[in-house]
């Protein structure tokens, strides 16, 4: 800036008066004058008023007078102000910030191309990080977060919870689209928003496209390394337009946007409440009491979003008639209309799945059948849970959440608990896994299938592939051993339910990583 541009923006500050500006030079430095200063051309000069009036003043200069009104004959200098003595520390203060903000102007319009070429959301996050001297955070219009710059901790403990999660939580929504921001220009001019969970203002801006002009998400600034200014608000709008080329492409955002459907069963998935959205569900006939189950679709190796986030969704939809889709951590969540039919997933349909899961390696959990739209979100989780445990006991690609629910309930009880399962085994159990142990037996394994078959000599005699008085020998062999009755209903439940704490525990100590899903799990 030169000796004129900066007295102008100064004037906004208070009272300057310019005495003398004869040359253009370019200044780059500010320094107070004192006895051994040595003056040059590209240095702004602050001094108070010499005691000689002859004194040589420097090139370019502001000095602090009693009376900035007072007659001024020639000077020799390039440039010369005056302002009152007292305000010389300030205009100071304001000029260094002047100069601060035209030099980061400098530098940062070198970042402009690079920004520009960036086609990664993370990148373009802590780029503007570093240029805003705050952290910044990406989100898409339907709240999730895209990405967010790592230059800067967050300590606002809202937006840290939010960037953990991934999403905004539905209780946060109706700030995140408060009238000041739904209303802002779609040219991303940002607006400065403050939330009543969060102590720290925010300037957020548009992401819209520029060919459709289509809201895709918005950016947000947290203000806490450095104050929102000028430069910011200019160069919102140049970030929001660098991220619309990426978010235009981004598949799971174009299949929200085409849908009312899947919007709304997302809000539930983030916490929203029926009567939040009463009159649109009664629009979209989801508060019929129907007959429905909640399906998950899991990616088990790295799959093309466009693939998985469009094309998946189209051919379930085939095989799965009036299934409503949603999207949630980078999995699809279907709704399913059951038609009150008794055999939905008939084995037509079963093996219509198997083929679109070994074709494109998926998983898929399904849940217990609800009526009341209320439930959809608690069943999304058992859907979850059926494909976490599936993948824990190695078993089917479609898990049913009633095949697993009682695992469930030992999850969650081992989760919640110190206490070790194997405490509430029957121990009988251990005693015949031992005699089986010192003995070279299956006795353990006899009981257990008895007790799998209901008790039919016959049907466990065919699974153990033994002769029905192989079987009545080993029977007669394990109730003198353990001086049991298994005619007593309640011993045999017990058994069974030893068993299958067993099994989990033995699972669950070789695959304890498997419970870090759980950390994502919505909370019911």
């Amino acid at each position: 800036m030169n000796f004129t541009e900066i007295i102008a923006t100064l004037q906004q500050f208070g009272s300057i008066r310019k005495i003398q500006d004869s040359h253009s030079q370019t200044l780059k430095h500010l320094s107070f004058v004192n006895e051994d200063t040595i003056y040059d051309q590209e240095t702004l000069y602050f001094m108070n008023s010499p005691q000689k009036k002859t004194e040589v003043l420097p090139p370019y200069c502001i000095l602090g007078e009693q009376d900035i009104y007072q007659h001024f004959s020639a000077v020799k200098a390039n440039g010369l102000a005056i302002v009152e003595a007292k305000s010389l520390q300030v205009f100071f203060n304001h000029a260094k910030r002047i100069m601060q903000a035209e030099t980061k102007k400098i530098e940062t319009d070198n970042w402009l191309p690079v920004i520009n070429n960036m086609k990664d959301l993370n990148e373009i996050a802590n780029t503007t990080a570093t240029i805003f001297n705050n952290s910044v955070i990406f989100m898409d219009i339907n709240h999730r977060v895209l990405a967010h710059s790592t230059v800067y901790p967050i300590s606002d403990v809202v937006w840290s919870d939010i960037i953990n999660k991934g999403y905004l939580s539905y209780q946060y929504i109706l700030d995140a689209e408060s009238p000041d921001f739904l209303l802002a220009p779609d040219s991303g001019e940002p607006v400065t928003l403050t939330c009543w969970a969060s102590p720290l203002r925010k300037l957020c801006s548009k992401i819209v496209s520029s060919e459709t002009n289509d809201w895709l998400g918005y950016i947000v600034m947290i203000e806490e390394e450095s104050q929102i200014s000028s430069f910011h608000l200019d160069w919102m709008p140049i970030i929001s337009r660098a991220a619309s080329k990426i978010l235009v492409q981004d598949p799971l955002i174009i299949s929200m946007k085409k849908s009312i459907h899947s919007k709304i069963l997302y809000e539930l998935i983030i916490g929203a409440k029926v009567q939040d959205l009463t009159n649109t569900l009664k629009q979209i006939n989801f508060l019929d009491n129907n007959e429905r189950c909640v399906a998950m679709i899991a990616a088990e190796k790295p799959i093309d979003q466009q693939v998985f986030f469009l094309k998946i969704p189209q051919l379930l939809n085939k095989i799965l008639p009036k299934s409503y889709f949603t999207y949630h951590e980078n999995r699809i969540i279907a709704m399913i209309e059951l038609n009150d039919t008794i055999e939905y997933f008939d084995s037509e349909k079963l093996d219509e799945l198997n083929r679109l899961i070994n074709k494109y390696q998926l998983r898929i959990g399904i849940s217990t059948n609800f009526t009341q739209i209320s439930e959809f979100r608690r069943h999304v989780e058992q859907a979850k849970r059926a494909i976490t445990l599936a993948k824990i006991f190695e078993d089917e690609q479609i898990a049913t959440y009633e095949k697993y629910s009682f695992y469930d309930l030992l999850r969650r009880v081992t989760l919640s608990s110190e206490d070790n399962l194997r405490d509430f085994c029957h121990p009988a159990v251990q005693k015949l896994r031992e005699y089986d142990y010192f003995h070279q037996t299956t006795f353990s394994l006899t009981l257990k299938t008895y007790l799998d078959q209901a008790g039919s000599l016959k049907m466990t005699a065919e699974k153990l592939f033994i002769h029905r008085n192989t079987l009545l020998y080993r029977m007669d062999r394990i109730k003198e051993l353990l001086a049991i009755d298994l005619e007593d209903p309640n011993l045999r439940f017990h058994l069974m339910v030893s068993y299958k704490i067993e099994k989990f525990s033995q699972i669950i100590s070789q695959e304890e990583c498997c419970f870090e899903d759980s950390k994502n799990s919505i909370s019911i």
